[in-house]
């Protein structure tokens, strides 16, 4: 994918039935869960220029609710982030 256009990209997945993998299934907690996301979350702000923003949070009211915001540069930059290796581990069922 490729894109001239600079405008930025955002992206809001709100998960009602969290899949709780990440690496072949082996959290077995919502906190390990969370905690890997968390972790996922930094280090692509802090190592993919293109990552603008990305938060995961939890609805208080609704325990099986995880919400990721992701904000990215433009749509090369959200090709680059489904590239890395910890964007394919947490996709894997």
């Amino acid at each position: 994918m490729t894109s001239n256009n600079s405008t930025p990209h955002q992206i809001t997945a709100v998960d009602p039935k969290p899949r709780v993998s990440g690496d072949g299934g082996k959290f077995r907690k919502r906190s390990e869960f969370l905690e890997l996301l968390r972790w996922d979350a930094r280090v692509a702000k802090d190592s993919e220029p293109g990552t603008l923003r990305l938060d995961v949070w939890e609805v208080e009211v609704e325990p099986d609710v995880v919400c990721v915001y992701e904000v990215y540069k433009d749509a090369d930059a959200v090709e680059n982030h489904t590239k890395t290796n910890r964007f394919r581990n947490s996709m894997r069922s």
